[in-house]
């Protein structure tokens, strides 16, 4: 029989028709499998492609005096960030703007730590960047990618000196204080109190951070911000009363000898409120002033005095000593400890 005798040809055109059903068959049930019902899942992985969150720092409490002056207050500040992305070309963005923004080679390997730690948070390059340097960095937005300047509220303390001890100042959170539970939730880069009043009542002057989310491209420049319903806006901290006069906080700091160590304590003896607590030397916690900051430099020395005590009352080998006359009592009977009869208070 001939190939191309009719009967073969309609058997081998049923065939054909029939792989062709099966097939379109297949596309069918595959594109509804994706349309319909992994429409959720898919347009969720789209959705986190094309979208980026982006914290927002909650303004912390203000913390005023007994009359209302404010004595730790929040001004506008700027931060520069970079957007996720791969090592490599974070490390060739902070190349481009290390010029600008005025970083050397061990801040770009700080900003590359922080974005190992939290690589889908925004990397951190400038906590409080200067105008200027924001201008700049404007300016040149469309050649760098994944750039994120944004405005945030800062700390400011008006009088640095006079009431640095008491009120303290915020630093950002480490590795270490996120391990505890009062922390944990804290995320990476952000700020919680690290001394006085910031950290005891850091709970409470903190806040809840939000979020908002941009619209990035293919090459990662933020193009737009998200619709609104999306973002979730931070919730400030509460505010802080406090029984202090700044008036006599003042008046202390002025009268007290210059050049001298000391503290100066004013209680109600009715009710017991403190209202005055100076200790000297002063420091200024406002340039967000870290540990190493203090432990170097002319702030050195500015523990506070009004709650430490003076000196050791007791020498650490005369526990010793004493424990020694115990377990030994022959020996105890012996032991003769001599006692100089100047007191160094240095550091005092």
């Amino acid at each position: 029989m001939n190939a191309f005798h009719p009967h073969l040809l309609d058997r081998r055109l049923g065939v054909a028709r029939t792989g062709v059903w099966i097939v379109l068959g297949i596309m069918v049930m595959a594109f509804f499998r994706t349309q319909i019902l992994g429409h959720g899942k898919y347009q969720l992985q789209s959705e986190t492609n094309r979208l980026r969150p982006i914290p927002l720092p909650a303004p912390r409490g203000v913390i005023y005096d007994r009359n209302g002056h404010v004595l730790a207050e929040n001004v506008p500040g700027y931060t520069v960030s970079l957007l996720p992305g791969s090592e490599a070309n974070l490390r060739s963005t902070l190349a481009r703007i290390a010029s600008i923004a005025n970083i050397d080679s061990v801040e770009i390997e700080r900003v590359l730590l922080r974005a190992r730690r939290a690589p889908y948070q925004p990397a951190l390059v400038l906590g409080n960047a200067p105008f200027t340097v924001v201008s700049a960095l404007e300016e040149r937005r469309v050649a760098i990618p994944g750039l994120l300047i944004q405005a945030e509220p800062k700390r400011y303390y008006p009088d640095t000196g006079v009431v640095a001890h008491l009120i303290g100042y915020v630093g950002e959170v480490t590795e270490v204080e996120r391990t505890t539970r009062r922390f944990a939730s804290v995320r990476l880069g952000g700020l919680v109190g690290k001394y006085g009043l910031e950290r005891e009542y850091d709970d409470t002057l903190r806040g809840s951070e939000g979020v908002r989310f941009v619209e990035v491209s293919a090459r990662g420049q933020m193009v737009r911000d998200a619709e609104a319903a999306a973002n979730l806006a931070p919730v400030p901290g509460t505010d802080l009363h406090t029984t202090i006069d700044l008036d006599l906080q003042r008046y202390i700091s002025r009268t007290f000898p210059a050049g001298q160590r000391g503290a100066v304590m004013a209680l109600n003896p009715n009710t017991g409120e403190v209202l005055a607590l100076y200790s000297a030397p002063g420091f200024d916690p406002n340039p967000w002033t870290s540990v190493r900051r203090l432990n170097t430099g002319s702030t050195s020395g500015a523990g506070n005095r009004a709650l430490r005590p003076a000196w050791t009352s007791v020498s650490h080998w005369r526990r010793y000593f004493a424990r020694l006359a115990i377990v030994f009592p022959r020996l105890g009977k012996s032991l003769v400890l001599y006692e100089s009869p100047q007191l160094s208070r240095s550091g005092i």
